[in-house]
């Protein structure tokens, strides 16, 4: 009796209530789900198995399988990247990537294109000398599910940084990787101008495709959206809020303000219905103020 009610309870699973993980080399199946049942729970955790060098593991809710995704897990101290079983995830690389180009502002301007289900990774420059190990390139990683069975992804994004134009180039890596391939093998043939060409057409969109596929983001360089919300926390239930004791440059922390009351944050509103409410007093509040003379 307890068994088949056990399996009657399975059967209503779908592929949807499922995550996949690839856990270091040694890590049982067992471990795995004693750390996922540390997120959402061991009573959540219904179904797991190896499947094809990965492990699977089923939730009794879609919630908490996209809960998982979104975290991510700890395994021996390593950060392991949670992908959902439905949607195929693919690594996606980001290149030309200033260093004061903010994270933030890519993750949010990716996610207007597709689903981004882990944070930008650096990429390390490769080089051989030991001297220049902690080296960096300017290209980041990102895994991200994409929208409509879509196998490959070419974008580029324009973003205005100090009155200064930067141009990011988005790809699929297994784009990236299907063109060195095709270049390297074109080049020991002795095509290698067939190869530039071909190089430059799948990595450079042509100027049609760029026309609808770049978009021009203004970085913002004001106060940050965390430290925001943090002070709206902090002064949650106060009354007479000095803002400039949290923000000394008062002009500036409307410019931010403002800035996150319309872009939002990773697709989503940036503050709730009552942050708002309470954001427009004080912005009201600041500009009713008389102005000091000089």
């Amino acid at each position: 009796m307890v068994a088949a009610l056990g399996v009657s309870g399975l059967e209503k699973l779908t592929h949807r209530h499922a995550v996949k993980l690839s856990p270091p080399a040694g890590v049982s199946v067992e471990e795995c789900v004693l750390v996922v049942g540390e997120i959402v729970g061991p009573r959540s955790v219904k179904s797991a198995s190896r499947m094809n060098r990965t492990v699977v593991v089923f939730m009794d809710s879609t919630e908490k399988a996209d809960q998982l995704v979104v975290a991510g897990v700890v395994i021996k101290g390593a950060l392991t990247p949670v992908f959902p079983l439905s949607n195929p995830v693919k690594k996606v690389v980001v290149s030309n990537v200033p260093p004061f180009l903010k994270n933030e502002l890519l993750l949010w301007e990716l996610s207007r294109h597709e689903r981004v289900v882990s944070q930008m990774r650096l990429i390390p420059l490769g080089s051989k000398s030991p001297l220049l190990g902690h080296v960096v390139s300017l290209r980041q990683q990102v895994s991200m599910v994409l929208n409509n069975n879509k196998e490959e992804l070419n974008l580029a994004l324009r973003f205005r940084v100090d009155e200064f134009d930067y141009t990011v180039y988005v790809t699929t890596d297994s784009l990236l990787l299907s063109v060195l391939v095709v270049g390297r093998r074109a080049m020991l043939s002795g095509r290698a101008r067939m190869t530039r060409r071909l190089i430059a057409q799948s990595t450079r969109p042509t100027a049609q495709r760029c026309a609808r596929t770049t978009r021009t983001v203004e970085m913002h360089s004001g106060y940050s959206l965390s430290k925001i919300r943090s002070f709206l926390r902090t002064t949650k239930g106060m009354r007479s809020v000095q803002v400039e004791g949290y923000f000394p440059d008062l002009q500036l922390f409307q410019e931010s303000t403002k800035y996150f009351m319309k872009t939002g944050s990773f697709g989503q509103a940036s503050f709730t219905d009552q942050e708002l409410y309470r954001l427009k007093k004080l912005l009201l509040k600041i500009r009713s103020r008389p102005k000091s003379a000089d």
